[in-house]
């Protein structure tokens, strides 16, 4: 009874630590900007916005990646999922592009299922 306790309490261990090690990893460049920061980059006063260009880019590429993954395109009107970014940036200004990206990807998926 005591080896099959400490077997299934050492598999429960390694699973978690598995899960956590799934969990971690380092994102840097565009993904890693605060959200105060993609909020700058929206209030484009005529011409054309490069950073904004780079975020767009960022999020086409993390969108993306999610499609090709799950073998799933996802139609991405950009028209309206910038703004999906910037609100939630509003909402969220100390977390990242990172951040946003996920609640922009759950959103398109919703409308897709609809």
């Amino acid at each position: 009874m005591l080896r099959t306790l400490v077997v299934v309490l050492g598999l429960i261990l390694a699973s978690g630590e598995s899960q956590a090690q799934q969990a971690e990893f380092k994102i840097s460049g565009h993904g890693s900007r605060p959200c105060s920061e993609i909020l700058k980059s929206f209030d484009n006063k005529g011409g054309v916005n490069f950073r904004k260009l780079q975020y767009i880019s960022w999020v086409h590429g993390f969108i993306t990646s999610y499609s090709y993954q799950k073998n799933s395109p996802i139609d991405t009107d950009w028209n309206h999922a910038m703004p999906f970014i910037g609100l939630y940036c509003n909402k969220h200004k100390n977390e990242t592009l990172l951040d946003a990206s996920p609640q922009l990807l759950n959103h398109l998926l919703k409308s897709k299922n609809k």
